[in-house]
């Protein structure tokens, strides 16, 4: 478990395997944010411009990401799991393609990079509160159904904006009942519909199911 924090100039990073827990923090320089930017980006590549240097700057970011993330902490052993608490600029960071070792290619070949979740599968927390609360855990808990589709009606409801607490009125959306009733006869699990999908019968049998859909 990793949690981190990402100011100015320092990541702060909370540790906890295991056999132990520690708390350290790493300088931040603007290239390390830089090379955080360009993978983050990296989902914007132009297929058809790809050539051997930006293949070449890839491996780089991801390797030194990996370093500057992932410094220090000895894994446990291979395909242990690694579950995150991005921050910041980290939350839209994909741990996933970071480089646990520099690649020695001549040619471009990205499917035979030495990338973390190949020896790691990860996940990701919005918190360390959430991610240990009881009230989450799956121990002991079994959903007894696959799926429940929730499709309430919008139409003459409002909707109060959080900044501004604005009234906004919301329009019907007749296609998210259609997508929840055909989503539930796919998966084999349950819908509730219209006046059936309120919130006290969501409340009630939800923690029931083990995937939810919400239209």
């Amino acid at each position: 478990f990793i949690e981190y924090e990402l100011k100015d100039s320092l990541l702060y990073r909370f540790v906890l395997t295991r056999s132990d827990i520690r708390f350290n923090q790493t300088p931040i320089s603007p290239d390390d944010l830089a090379v955080l930017t360009r993978l983050i980006s990296i989902k914007n590549t132009q297929i058809g411009l790809e050539n051997f240097k930006t293949f070449s700057q890839f491996c780089k970011d991801a390797q030194r990401a990996y370093e500057l993330l992932f410094a220090k902490i000895d894994f446990e052993k291979n395909d242990s799991k690694i579950t995150i608490v991005p921050d910041g600029l980290l939350g839209y960071l994909p741990f996933e393609i970071l480089l646990e070792s520099p690649p020695q290619y001549s040619e471009i070949n990205y499917r035979d990079l030495q990338y973390v979740f190949k020896h790691h599968p990860i996940s990701y927390t919005p918190s360390a509160t959430l991610k240990f609360n009881p009230f989450f855990s799956q121990e002991g808990k079994k959903s007894t159904n696959d799926l429940l589709a929730f499709a309430p009606i919008y139409q003459n409801s409002t909707s109060h904006g959080i900044i501004d607490n604005e009234s906004t009125t919301l329009n019907d959306l007749p296609y998210a009942r259609k997508e929840a009733t055909q989503v539930s006869q796919l998966m084999g699990g349950d819908s509730f519909i219209d006046h059936q999908a309120t919130k006290e019968n969501f409340m009630a049998i939800s923690e029931q199911y083990g995937l939810l859909h919400l239209a």
